[in-house]
Formats: C-alpha cells, structure tokens, sequence
C-alpha cells in the first residue's frame, strides 16, 4: 500500500489528515482489517479529493478484496507517482486510448510501473491488438528482450519512440480497466510470454548432466529489486533458504541475476546450488532457463510473475500484508493458475513459510514408501 504523498505536498489541513488516515489504514491491512482500511480510505478520499496517496491506497484496498471494476478506477492515481510517464505523456501530445476499436490506429503501450506488472499485463496486448491496427510496446532494453514475438506485438522499442510513430497510447496498468476486468474474467491464456527456443535448447543442454543424475530441479529466487519500496518485507537472505537446500534429490538452479553482497559467500558455499547469473543477461535468458526446470520457488518479484506466464509450476512465498495482486488469504492465483501461493500468517514470519515449502516440497520429491 502507497503511504507517499504523490503530486501533493501534505500542506492543507485536510491532505494532512488524508495522510494519516492512509497510515492508520495500512496498519489495519497489516492486522487483516480490510474492511476496516477501506472504510478509512474512502473517507480520506472523501476529505481530500485531489490526493493521489489516498486513492492510490484505496485502489490497492480495493484490488486486494477483488473489487476489482471499483478498483481499478481508483488505480489510475498511481499515475502522479511516475515522474519518468508523467513527462512522456506531456510530450507526446496524442489522446489516450480507452479501448474503441480503431483499425488503423497506431497504439503505444507504455509499461510504466515495474517489470513484473508489465508481464502481469502482457497479456491484454494481444487483446489491444484485435481493436486496432498497430500494437508497439516500450520502453526498455528489457521490454525489448521480453516481448519481441510476442501475439499482437508489431514492434518494441528499446527507448522512448517518437512522437510520429504513433497515434494514441495507453498505460500497460491501465489495461485491466480498459477491458473491464473482474475476477471472472481475467484472461489467463497460459503461457502467453515468447519463449526464446534457441537459448531454451542451449539451457537443456546445459542442465543436461542434471537430468542424468534423476534430480528434481527446481529454480529459486529469493530477492526481488533492492529499490522496491517493500523489498525488506518481501525479500529473503539467501541464508533464509537453508531449509529447502537441505532436501535430497535436489538440483537448486539460482535465478537471481543481480546476487548481493551479503548472499554471495552462502551462495558459493552451497554444493547444490548452480549459480548461473553471469548467463542471465536478459530475461529471456531467465524465461528460456524456467523452461527447463520442475518447479519454480520464488518471492514476489518479476521472477514470480515470468514463472507464473510461461505457465511453470510455481511457488511463491509471500509477506504479509502480501501486494493487493495476491488478493487475500487465498493460496491460488486467478492471474497465474500454475502457482501456489504461501503466506506469513504474521508479518515477518518467513520461518513459518519456509518450513510449509520444505514440507511440500519433501512430499514431491520424496517417493511414499508406506
């Protein structure tokens, strides 16, 4: 949940009170009072009605309980938060799209959140291209390595296009409200990220002595991105996952790219552990590699949601309050139908988390004998 102030320095009296409100709320989610929070946050919405930080709180309320039409109404708040859009936008000067078919329509479709909600909406891009002539997708190298042959993707820019190239756009978060999404009709056409065959082939034979042995493999990532404003919260030490390592007829394959400082020496400690980071330099690369592997045991991140597209078998260890995507209590995912989901039940209780993942994990690769 967003306690940050947006556009809007907290200078009058009711954006002060808007504020505190939105902090009184996240303690609620953090208690499980949903209910509670949301109340709270419409009436901060309410006191200051141009205060982006108490609708964008109150969206993710939302989105969480599975108001999904409500909710993502109130998402397009985040917008202020993005000074990197808010400048693209300003310049581009075309309209935005808000779903009308348009055949000869050039559309750009900016991913302007984090990576994992680009993959998470990825899969409305074929759906925009039904409706118009054109779908271009940017901007980013990564963007780049992701999308490229993707269904309905006419091109993807590695950098920000011009303003000749196109004739409306449209926030890849804002897809959802564009298509009217609800709970029941979220499309989840599994697998819908490319795939890279010829580096899917080059991992195989890779992990191919693996396979000759007869271990499980399985791919782990405990770390989202350090810049995260919940990365304390949402990511593990690689110590943390000792539990898992301990199971036999195991290979771990670290999908972490970026490995940091405090990880490194447990890390190359670890004898079942491959470490292949310097081979992931895209995420291609990382799609290619999941291809290969049993399962997939990841936090939060865009780890989680590359896994859960491609339609891998996935398990994702989440904090509580878990992010508003993995709505509540529930360990499925309407989004992802490959992947289980495993939840603190108090917040920073990953010990508990770890120890429901060894079990099942035991239960996979262990044969019964009774």
């Amino acid at each position: 949940m967003s306690t940050g102030p947006g556009d809007e320095a907290p200078a009058s009296p009711e954006v002060v009170e808007a504020a505190v409100r939105v902090v009184v709320a996240l303690n609620l989610w953090k208690t499980g009072e949903m209910d509670a929070a949301a109340e709270v946050l419409l009436k901060a919405t309410q006191l200051a009605p141009n205060y982006s930080g108490a609708h964008l709180a109150y969206a993710q309320t939302l989105l969480a309980r599975g108001d999904m039409l409500a909710g993502w109404r109130e998402y397009v708040w985040r917008k202020p938060f993005n000074p990197k859009t808010k400048t693209l936008v300003a310049e581009i000067g075309v309209p935005e799209w808000t779903g009308e078919t348009a055949k000869d329509c050039r559309l750009l479709v900016i991913c302007d959140e984090g990576l994992g909600d680009a993959i998470m909406f990825a899969r409305y891009l074929p759906l925009a291209a039904e409706r118009v002539g054109r779908v271009v997708v940017g901007w980013g190298p990564e963007h780049s390595a992701l999308f490229t042959g993707m269904d309905g993707v006419s091109a993807v820019f590695a950098s920000a296009p011009k303003r000749d190239e196109f004739d409306a756009y449209v926030m890849i978060c804002d897809l959802p409200l564009v298509f009217k999404t609800t709970l029941e009709t979220i499309p989840a056409p599994i697998p819908y990220m490319p795939l890279n065959e010829r580096k899917r082939q080059g991992w195989s034979a890779r992990l191919g002595p693996l396979s000759a042995k007869g271990t499980f493999r399985v791919g782990i990532n405990w770390a989202g991105s350090p810049a995260h404003a919940r990365d304390a919260q949402r990511s593990l030490r690689f110590e943390q996952l000792r539990p898992l390592l301990e199971i036999d007829g195991i290979s771990f394959i670290s999908l972490q790219k970026e490995v940091r400082e405090r990880d490194r020496a447990p890390l190359a400690d670890a004898g079942n552990v491959l470490d292949v980071s310097e081979s992931l330099e895209g995420f291609d690369d990382t799609a290619a590699l999941i291809a290969n592997l049993d399962l997939v045991v990841t936090v939060d991140s865009a780890v989680a949601h590359l896994a859960g597209a491609l339609g891998a078998t996935t398990w994702v260890l989440l904090p509580k309050p878990s992010d508003w995507r993995w709505l509540l209590d529930r360990h499925d995912s309407p989004w992802y139908p490959t992947a289980r989901l495993f939840r603190q039940q108090r917040h920073g209780d990953w010990d508990s988390v770890l120890r429901e993942a060894k079990q099942e994990l035991r239960r996979l690769t262990v044969p019964d004998r009774s």
